[in-house]
This record gives structure tokens, sequence and C-alpha cells, in this order.
């Protein structure tokens, strides 16, 4: 499978190897980085309704399961593309959340999200 974050259409596009598309579905925010973890768990970086950028977790149909990592500035009108840009996140192999926040000048690492 290829996860794609595609901001244009303000969601996550699933295809096969072969670019047949097999799900897609919109996010709370427009995504900025995606990663996924072997339950198929789909993370997405993005804003939260109080306007903090934070990492949304999807299933493979859409639902949004959880959210974590608010991030400590809040939007306060139209910033929300500058301060989400400023949290890139990947993935381990044991499944922790490697997060770099870039004005901060930080990482920080989540435990077995």
């Amino acid at each position: 499978m290829v996860f794609v974050a595609d901001t244009g259409f303000s969601g996550i596009k699933i295809f096969t190897i072969d670019g047949k598309i097999v799900k897609e579905f919109k996010t709370t925010s427009e995504p900025k980085w995606i990663d996924v973890n072997r339950r198929n768990e789909i993370f997405c970086s993005g804003v939260s309704s109080e306007g903090y950028p934070n990492i949304s977790v999807y299933n493979m149909e859409g639902k949004r399961t959880r959210e974590f990592l608010k991030f400590p500035y809040k939007d306060t009108g139209g910033a929300s593309y500058i301060l989400n840009s400023e949290l890139i996140f990947r993935m381990d192999n044991d499944e922790n959340v490697v997060v770099l926040f870039i004005l901060k000048k930080l990482v920080r690492k989540y435990n077995k999200m």
C-alpha cells in the first residue's frame, strides 16, 4: 500500500502499489506528515479543533481514533499552516513516534503510540 497526504483534498488517499485507489478520506485538517504503524493505524499531523498543531491517529476506514501531542502555540488567525510546518515526525521500527519541533530545536520520543 502507498499512503498519500493530499493537502489539496485535505485528506489521506491509499493506493495499491500499482496505483489503484483503495480508500480516500478527509482528515480534520490539512495533513502535512503521515506515517503508518504495523497495525495500519495512520498517524497524521494537522491542527486540532482548538487551533493547535497535533498528531491525529486514523484507522484504515478513515475514523479518527485518537489525538495526541498538542503543540504549545495556538493559532490566532490564519497561521496554522506556519505552526504546523514546525512539527515533523516519523515512526521508528519499534513504533515509537519521534517528533522534531523545529522552532523549539527539540526532539521528543513518544513510546509505542
